[in-house]
């Protein structure tokens, strides 16, 4: 681990104070730099529907290397995004393995569990989708890359579809009660 790439914290009058422990290198500020740049051409080209140059576009980022923190965010956000598109293509395994890979750089990335779980309903299986959208529902969940209680409604929703879908009926009107109360917009 290089030095330039651990963040320390400490204790100081019952804070916790975090600080890195130095700013990017002219290497890493310049990495960051094309992976954000590529990463929206990737998101203007999927919007265009020009899937193949998207997923270059993701492929591009997730293939850019460094630990920095930042770095890592934005090759699993590209992971996401490689992932949205290869759902919206009907290619739902290869979906489920993107959001594998998003999940592997950042395990606490909301939108890669809740795709995972929506590529597995389309899969007809209930019992990994209802697991991945218990990551979306549990834990510290509002820290997670990607929350918010729109989406979280939106992961119970669908975790009681999946329920139903798997014979829970009884779960059902529970979960989309619960999903309206989180967010009834």
């Amino acid at each position: 681990v290089c030095s330039s790439d651990l963040v320390f914290a400490a204790v100081l009058a019952g804070r916790i104070v975090t600080v890195s422990a130095a700013d990017p290198t002219p290497e890493q500020a310049k990495a960051i730099a094309t992976a954000k740049e590529t990463l929206d051409r990737g998101r203007s080209n999927a919007g265009k529907e020009d899937f193949a140059e998207a997923v270059k576009d993701f492929d591009a980022v997730t293939k850019i290397a460094g630990r920095d923190p930042e770095l890592i965010a934005l090759r699993a956000d590209a992971h996401v995004e490689r992932a949205k598109v290869q759902y919206a293509q009907g290619k739902y395994l290869e979906s489920i393995d993107s959001c594998y890979f998003a999940i592997l750089e950042k395990n606490d990335h909301f939108d890669a569990h809740f795709k995972r779980g929506m590529a597995y309903l389309a899969r007809h299986e209930y019992d990994k989708a209802i697991n991945s959208f218990n990551r979306c529902l549990y834990g510290e969940v509002d820290k997670m890359r990607g929350y918010s209680k729109p989406k979280a409604a939106l992961a119970q929703s669908h975790r009681g579809f999946a329920k139903g879908a798997n014979g829970k009926f009884d779960e059902v009107i529970w979960e989309q009660n619960e999903a309206i109360k989180a967010d009834p917009t």
